[in-house]
């Protein structure tokens, strides 16, 4: 194979992701109980992976047979995310409306990277790297017509191990844009170790598009919540170090469960875009400067808070409202210091 067909230019050729796959299943009105663990490989071959997997299913109840064992060779999928994409995890995947910042372990305790926390007011969530975007670890439990159903996705190593940076800000994004003569708010977050974040506007035939511009140290990650789309969804185009790249990102379904996928129009992709939850989300490893063309629409606004300051309040208070919050604050302070 030559270097021209590389997809993804931040994975070396070679590069394992082993991973435990477990659900279990029970049915309350038969009371049978099934449980599933299938062992995987992802071995990345310049363009996707080839998938190594070994299958057990245990049911502890007749008819079923009490134990046999699978074995797939050279399933393909495109990306780390590819795998949920079907009628089995689709659900899944699809139920993540949060999101937060953690430190997580991974080669059984030898690195501790910053990762991504996915989840939902009811337990499920999806762990993943902040730099690389691949999953950690995945759960959801749900009871639902008489049947509890859990299901469990262990990262159990990463060979070789990629470079990581252990550092991370997460920059909120505040977007006013035009289309017609309709204006709205957009927001997305970025995580980097260190960004500088403004836009601009470019025309493409008779429509002005709005561009996102990040300079980013080390990684950057975009996270762009699909309730914004169409503004946010990228129009096609994103320049990394100048460089166009082009990309289609399409509405899929499968059995009325909707997900958006992403296809690469070029090779040597330094960045990948895969949907987690209610995210459309962007990893680009190795940082540099990024500009994201946007759909539809002008921006004419766009504030950036750091979650390292205070400003980070004004998504629940005004700046007035904040500032007289620390006045009675230091008024406080100041009176029980004088009755001490």
């Amino acid at each position: 194979m030559t270097a021209s067909i590389i997809l993804f230019a931040f994975l070396l050729p070679g590069m394992i992701f082993s991973y435990t796959l477990s659900s279990s299943s029970y049915n309350i009105n038969q009371g049978q109980y099934l449980t599933y663990t299938y062992y995987f490989n992802m071995t990345w071959d310049y363009s996707h992976f080839n998938m190594n997997v070994i299958s057990n299913v245990t049911s502890v109840t007749p008819p079923l047979k009490p134990y046999y064992n699978v074995t797939r060779f050279n399933t393909t999928t495109l990306t780390f995310y590819d795998i949920y994409y079907n009628q089995y995890y689709l659900p899944i995947i699809s139920l993540f409306t949060n999101f937060s910042i953690i430190n997580y372990v991974i080669n059984d305790g030898s690195t501790t990277i910053p990762a991504i926390k996915f989840f939902n007011s009811g337990g499920s969530y999806m762990i993943v790297s902040a730099q690389y975007g691949f999953p950690i670890s995945v759960y959801n439990a749900t009871t639902e017509k008489g049947m509890k159903f859990n299901f469990s996705v262990k990262l159990n190593f990463v060979k070789p191990l990629p470079t990581f940076i252990k550092s991370y800000n997460l920059y909120k994004v505040v977007m006013t844009d035009v289309v017609g003569k309709s204006k709205s708010v957009n927001y997305l977050y970025v995580i980097s170790p260190s960004a500088d974040i403004s836009s601009s506007n470019i025309v493409s035939g008779n429509q002005t598009l709005g561009t996102l511009n990040i300079t980013a140290k080390g990684y950057a990650t975009v996270i762009l919540p699909i309730s914004n789309f169409p503004f946010t969804e990228p129009e096609g185009t994103i320049y990394v170090n100048g460089k166009p790249y082009y990309i289609v990102v399409q509405l899929s379904s499968v059995y009325n469960e909707f997900y958006y996928s992403t296809a690469y129009a070029s090779t040597d992709v330094p960045f990948m875009g895969a949907m987690i939850g209610h995210y459309y989300v962007l990893f680009f490893p190795e940082g540099g400067n990024i500009s994201i063309v946007f759909s539809q629409g002008k921006i004419t606004n766009i504030s950036v808070y750091s979650s390292n300051n205070l400003i980070d309040l004004i998504e629940h208070y005004a700046i007035y409202e904040i500032l007289g919050v620390i006045a009675i604050l230091a008024v406080v302070i100041f009176v029980l210091k004088k009755l001490k």
